[in-house]
């Protein structure tokens, strides 16, 4: 699968391409809305902590575990109705036979 380039976001300032906001290289920003983004998060935690909540990552990378990787893991450990799905590919090796692929392969 291609995505057309002209689908592809661009800099409303100068026009180069777009990428994702990701703690990879010096262009990541942690701004007003990164912080606010992170309390929405922390309220939906604090919120549904005694309920049934099943935990998935997906796409969760290796480089900042301790934003979402962790603190799942602590969750599904703490929280006797929390089910944690930590790694996605083990269950669709499991469920499939298979890991997932990456799209257009």
């Amino acid at each position: 699968m291609r995505v057309p380039a002209e689908l592809l976001p661009r800099c409303p300032v100068c026009g180069r391409p777009m990428s994702m906001n990701l703690r990879c290289d010096q262009t990541f920003v942690q701004d007003s809305g990164w912080y606010a983004a992170a309390e929405r998060y922390e309220r939906f935690l604090q919120q549904h902590e005694r309920l049934r909540v099943v935990y998935l990552e997906l796409g969760v990378g290796g480089n900042t575990p301790a934003i979402i990787k962790y603190p799942f893991w602590r969750l599904t450990e703490l929280g006797e109705p929390a089910l944690g799905l930590h790694n996605i590919d083990m269950l669709l090796l499991q469920v499939f036979g298979r890991r997932s692929q990456p799209a257009g392969r």
